[in-house]
């Protein structure tokens, strides 16, 4: 009988063990370099407001709109709800490309209805890499911890899932995050240190 006991005592000491988190934050895979950071909060409702704002309408003809509204036509395709980061990195002088981070969904991509589009699978240090080929244009996207994080660039694709492993130094970001206002479609976050 006291064996019994025993035994029941000590299944449920271990089977209440604390539970480890082993997900990701976001702002983990957030470049220590990055120029630009944009929390988004909604992205259906940011789409919205970028193509009704009239001060971006009077940029349009400008070569910096065109350029960057340019690197980031392929966020058309992703649909989600979930709150996801749009983070701008220099790669070169004046080269800037961007990750968009957010949680994994099954929902992510709306390509179904693209004709001209096609994808390759790769790997690169045990990450399997899709390259998606959308109507002229490529970016490329992977998985981690149930984060997935596309991007216009392999090399800054590379270079996140190298520093995975890597503790985030972002404490500002980080701080910044926290108090940011979770009500508004984005908020913007500008590293002056590396943005020209």
């Amino acid at each position: 009988m006291n064996y019994r006991i025993l035994l029941i005592i000590t299944l449920l000491f271990f089977s209440c063990s604390e539970k480890k988190n082993t997900t990701s934050s976001l702002l983990d895979f957030v470049p220590k370099d990055a120029s630009l950071v944009v929390r988004i909060n909604n992205l259906s409702g940011l789409k919205s407001e970028l193509k009704n704002n009239e001060y971006l309408s009077l940029l349009k003809s400008s070569t910096i709109y065109e350029n960057v509204f340019q690197s980031i036509k392929n966020i058309q395709y992703l649909n989600t709800k979930s709150e996801s980061l749009l983070v701008f990195t220099e790669l070169g002088k004046e080269n800037f490309e961007y990750l968009f981070i957010v949680p994994t969904s099954e929902e992510l991509y709306k390509i179904d209805g693209v004709k001209n589009k096609s994808v390759e699978t790769f790997t690169y240090e045990n990450n399997s890499i899709n390259k998606y080929s959308v109507e002229g244009s490529s970016f490329f996207s992977t998985t981690i911890d149930q984060t997935t994080i596309i991007s216009s660039s392999q090399v800054l694709l590379e270079n996140s899932i190298r520093k995975t492993n890597e503790p985030s130094k972002n404490s500002r970001l980080k701080q910044l995050y926290k108090v940011s206002n979770s009500k508004k479609s984005a908020t913007l976050f500008l590293n002056t240190k590396n943005s020209n």
